[in-house]
């Protein structure tokens, strides 16, 4: 399922418009016993442009909901495709949580390894000095969407000189026009930026992309990969 094909099943579910978007990015640090540090980082989004989930106490209500259930299984240890399969039965049986969109990653510091999955969400991306590398191997459907298809993981290698990108679709999208434009514009800002600490980078990119206006929420979150303990920048 392509990234216009999963926005368009995400329209055709979602609630009607009139409320706006609730955003909430997850971090969670992992530490297994003396043996293989990890380190989590989820983005969620409910909705979308325009396929509007509820503003205030409703989707501030079915978020934290989400981020509960998420948390709980990461800090289970399940891997980020398990974590989707959760979320996939868990939103089911919520009221306004169908068709909420996830990127679900986990840094293995010590294997230099990142395995990731996604649920209807754009791709993220690894930036270092030979360019950029899209995570696009593990896609699939926006939560509680049954398109036949299995959750599935995908893992990189990474390198300590590696910073990954996520991001919520507010960065890249316009209205009329193509996706791949929104995608080549953030690979060009993150080339452009890359070498800046993380929190220039954020900046920089929320600078170069975010539009002037929109009805869509934005959202970065850029982590550097490195092997000691770093923490994400949101933006």
């Amino acid at each position: 399922m392509s990234w216009e094909q999963i926005a368009e099943a995400a329209q055709r579910n979602a609630h009607p418009v009139g409320t706006v978007v609730q955003l909430v990015v997850q971090f969670v640090e992992r530490l297994v016993e003396h043996e293989q540090p990890q380190q989590c980082v989820a983005l969620r989004e409910v909705g979308g442009q325009e396929r509007g989930v509820g503003h205030g106490l409703e989707a501030a209500t079915v978020m934290a909901q989400l981020r509960s259930a998420a948390r709980a299984m990461i800090l289970e240890g399940r891997d980020p495709a398990a974590v989707l399969d959760g979320l996939d039965k868990f939103a089911s049986s919520i009221e306004g949580a169908a068709c909420a969109t996830v990127v679900c990653a986990v840094f293995d510091r010590n294997k230099r390894t990142l395995t990731y999955a996604r649920a209807g969400h754009p791709p993220p991306l690894i930036v270092n000095a030979a360019g950029v590398n899209w995570l696009d191997q593990s896609g699939g459907a926006p939560l509680s969407i049954d398109n036949g298809r299995p959750r599935t993981n995908a893992v990189v290698d990474v390198d300590d000189a590696d910073v990954l990108v996520l991001y919520t679709d507010g960065l890249i999208e316009r209205r009329g026009e193509s996706l791949d434009i929104g995608l080549d514009r953030l690979s060009a800002g993150a080339t452009e930026l890359y070498g800046s600490t993380v929190h220039r980078f954020a900046d920089g990119l929320l600078r170069l992309l975010s539009p002037e206006t929109t009805r869509d929420d934005v959202v970065v979150v850029v982590k550097q990969l490195a092997s000691t303990p770093r923490s994400p920048v949101f933006s």
